[in-house]
């Protein structure tokens, strides 16, 4: 049986939370999990306005996955944004922060996860400080380095 996967999230505007969703969607997909994607934004929505066809066709792909509904559930997006999903074995919360201290209702939400995942040991020292007493695992965005290739026709000109 496939890993399946539950993810929500801004993924059809333009935040970087979006930007994010939107390639970690693309691996997970390519890891052969069985992800299933919700979008929850909250900007204006670019579906059919500037995402590319292809990001709208694997947002069109995965919303329709079929998954367990008890399989384990990202929420990537602010806390406060966070619910308890109830059906879930297992909520994961997925945020950044850039400050020194988090909204409390951030810390609220954070507490109907099993764990939260941030970017940085900045982001995890913010999150504990402010009162996070859910278990906090730093990891770090990717970046695809097929983007930031020098080696491309156009910069050899």
């Amino acid at each position: 049986m496939a890993v399946q996967l539950k993810w929500r999230g801004p993924l059809l505007d333009c935040s970087g939370y979006a930007a994010a969703g939107r390639g970690y969607l693309l691996a997970a997909e390519a890891a052969g999990i069985k992800i299933r994607a919700l979008d929850r934004s909250r900007s204006l929505s670019l579906y059919n306005k500037g995402i590319d066809e292809e990001t709208v066709a694997l947002y069109e792909r995965l919303r329709n996955t079929e998954v367990s509904p008890d399989c384990p559930s990202v929420q990537h997006q602010v806390p406060d944004q966070f619910y308890l999903d109830t059906q879930a074995r297992f909520r994961i919360g997925y945020t950044i922060f850039e400050m020194t201290g988090v909204p409390r209702e951030w810390i609220e939400g954070c507490h109907k996860m099993n764990v939260i995942w941030t970017g940085s040991s900045y982001s995890k020292t913010a999150f504990l400080a402010s009162g996070c007493k859910c278990p906090i695992e730093v990891l770090p965005h990717a970046i695809d380095l097929s983007k930031f290739n020098d080696r491309s026709e156009e910069r050899r000109v």
